[in-house]
């Protein structure tokens, strides 16, 4: 099990994925090589592998938000938010590869991104204040943004999932449980 925090989420990956905090201490390369040299640079939180029992290679671009205490920018806006984390990931990662004292630690994701069997996949997980009005409401939510988020992307993948507390559609494998923030439940 790699386990990760992300805000007040704790993200569980089993034995089936290969995960990097992309924007994490280590190996520190978007920091380093990226962020610091070049402004405006974005980056997902999580580049992952899983490999499901099926035998086919997803290679995952996860973004996480927290709207629970702050207003949720609109759907377009948000689209084009991770649809530029991803963007600015998939060429840090190639550059890493390259460039990097730590290769190996992108060589998985490297190589998975090359072969054209691997299926690429956008996980944004998004967490909000409950909706009013009925359930189903926040479900019909997330299928919207999907949709505005593959328009952006689809030199990339149409294969985008979002998702968070309640909504279904977790990749196997995966589970997120929440910490409590102070004043949040």
């Amino acid at each position: 099990m790699t386990t990760f925090r992300e805000g007040n989420l704790q993200f569980d990956f089993d034995q089936r994925w290969t995960v990097v905090k992309y924007d994490g201490p280590d190996p520190g390369d978007y920091r380093t090589k990226l962020k610091d040299t070049l402004e405006d640079t974005k980056a997902v939180d999580f580049v992952a592998l899983c490999k499901p029992a099926d035998g086919a290679e997803h290679l995952f671009w996860i973004e996480v938000k927290d709207y629970r205490a702050q207003p949720r920018p609109d759907q377009k806006r948000l689209a084009t938010i991770v649809a530029q984390k991803t963007r600015d990931s998939v060429a840090g990662v190639v550059g890493f590869y390259r460039t990097s004292s730590a290769a190996d630690v992108w060589s998985p994701f490297m190589q998975a991104l090359s072969r054209k069997k691997t299926v690429v996949k956008v996980l944004f997980w998004v967490e909000e204040r409950p909706l009013a009005g009925p359930a189903q409401r926040r479900v019909i939510r997330a299928q919207v943004q999907a949709r505005e988020i593959k328009r952006r992307l689809k030199w990339l993948t149409a294969k985008v999932i979002v998702t968070g507390q309640g909504l279904g559609g977790v990749p196997d494998g995966l589970t997120v449980s929440h910490f409590p923030a102070a004043g949040q439940p």
